[in-house]
């Protein structure tokens, strides 16, 4: 009989144990909030958070869904002068989540920021912003977005994913305005500047440019430079400024293993 009874005093304890679980309130979390929610209970955004808020775009921030975020932080926006424009916030915004393990190398990522024509006649697609990855996880990973470090990645909230930078974001310049930011494309941006193909490049159409850096034209002499970047040698300069060019968007991934027409 105590067996039994041992084994009936077990069985209404575990009962009763179970009963008082089941009843007991369940922790949930907290959500974390909408994106500028987010950034505003962060004291590393408070320029940005009230920058986005001065230009009215908190709202619009708050109302995309499934997004993607690079959130400069104030040390950033030192030397900016506070032109955190409209265009410049949707070229920090993807229509899409992509968490850190997927900023890949060499990855091309397509904004929200969309200049009409740019990139194609539809004019509806995005300015691109490429990653690049570097280092590995015992060594230590670099991941630069943009040319904007990033310093902390995956900070969540409910319509998106933050990732944080300390570097603004620059929109894309015209391609010949491009070519003449790089110091290693000074001769290329001056026969640019002689061929007057600046408005050909100003068309509503994409254009791929394969640029050759000063070095490279150290096959031509003195006099044919100097004539090349002439009036006289317009039509010239203008011809071999046609042969680095792509008629069309072309990607480093897609060029890799193809051979395209230019």
């Amino acid at each position: 009989m105590i067996p039994v009874a041992i084994g009936l005093f077990f069985f209404i304890f575990l009962v009763v144990g179970l009963t008082s679980n089941s009843t007991s309130p369940v922790n949930r979390a907290t959500p974390p909030g909408r994106i500028v929610d987010v950034l505003d209970e962060d004291p590393r955004f408070t320029t940005l958070v009230a920058t986005l808020r001065r230009n009215g775009l908190a709202s619009y921030l708050n109302a995309v869904e499934g997004a993607t975020f690079f959130a400069p932080t104030d040390n950033a926006f030192h030397g900016q002068n506070g032109q955190f424009t409209h265009e410049t916030l949707l070229y920090h915004l993807l229509p899409v989540r992509v968490n850190g393990g997927g900023l890949t190398n060499g990855l091309v990522l397509e904004t929200d920021l969309i200049k009409a024509g740019s990139l194609g006649e539809t004019g509806h697609i995005g300015q691109r912003v490429k990653i690049e990855r570097t280092g590995s996880w015992w060594t230590g990973e670099k991941v630069v977005v943009g040319g904007a470090p990033v310093v902390q990645m995956d900070k969540g909230a409910e319509n998106g994913v933050i990732h944080v930078l300390d570097k603004v974001l620059v929109p894309p310049h015209e391609l010949s305005d491009a070519a003449a930011a790089f110091p290693t494309l000074t001769t290329f941006s001056e026969l640019l500047d002689a061929s007057g193909l600046h408005s050909f490049f100003s068309q509503s159409k994409p254009y791929t440019i394969f640029a050759p850096e000063s070095n490279a034209f150290g096959r031509f002499t003195p006099f044919q430079m100097a004539y090349l970047k002439h009036k006289l040698g317009s039509e010239d300069a203008q011809i071999l400024i046609k042969q680095h060019v792509y008629e069309g968007l072309l990607f480093s991934s897609e060029i890799q293993s193809r051979q395209w027409r230019i």
